[in-house]
């Protein structure tokens, strides 16, 4: 899943582990672009709010987009 949701945080970490560090940088880049809560997090993650990011993902796909809600732990 490239996509994890932390409720009580109130964010969207998205897995960067298969993508090249240079798309990861231009993926977050894009992305602090549109908000700049958007955040780099260790070598492999990309942290958004998840309100905005669920916005505008729903908004791509023209429907609720499910992202999978795991625990609060933090040690990715």
């Amino acid at each position: 899943e490239l996509f994890r949701y932390d409720q009580a945080a109130a964010v969207i970490y998205i897995r960067c582990f298969k993508l090249p560090a240079v798309r990861r940088t231009l993926l977050l880049q894009e992305l602090a672009a549109k908000n700049v809560e958007t955040k780099l997090h260790g070598d492999h993650y990309i942290v958004c709010p998840a309100a905005w990011l669920l916005k505008v993902l729903e908004q791509l796909y023209g429907q609720p987009f499910p992202v999978y809600a795991g625990p609060a732990d933090r040690s990715h």
